[in-house]
């Protein structure tokens, strides 16, 4: 789901540049009805765009699914890791490229 349209068709020829098939599609997070049905959610925006919306990205993964969250300056790590973990992401995994970094997490139960 992505709200950019330029960014849908960075997303959609990549889609195909690398054989996978996801749905790609325009629109806000409201628009998905799939109660905690995702068992991988890809999330590149920026950190303070998208905490209001954490416990609706939590709704949308399953209990034990994996959220992956990029986009995050190295600087903001910690505080962007202490976040999700209060909206129900436990972290397991970070990434970084030089001031960029991606923090994987699993969704916990409850």
């Amino acid at each position: 789901l992505e709200i950019d349209a330029a960014a849908l068709l960075v997303a959609e020829e990549n889609r195909r540049l690398n054989w996978l098939w996801p749905v790609c599609a325009a629109g806000r997070l409201s628009a998905i009805d799939a109660p905690a049905g995702f068992d991988l959610a890809l999330v590149n925006v920026l950190p303070e765009r998208i905490e209001r919306d954490l416990p609706s990205v939590a709704a949308l993964v399953r209990p034990s699914g994996r959220a992956s969250f990029s986009g995050i300056l190295i600087e903001a790590r910690d505080d962007v890791s202490a976040r999700l973990a209060r909206s129900g992401f436990a972290p397991s995994a970070d990434r970084s490229s030089g001031e960029w970094c991606a923090l994987v997490t699993t969704r916990r139960a409850g």
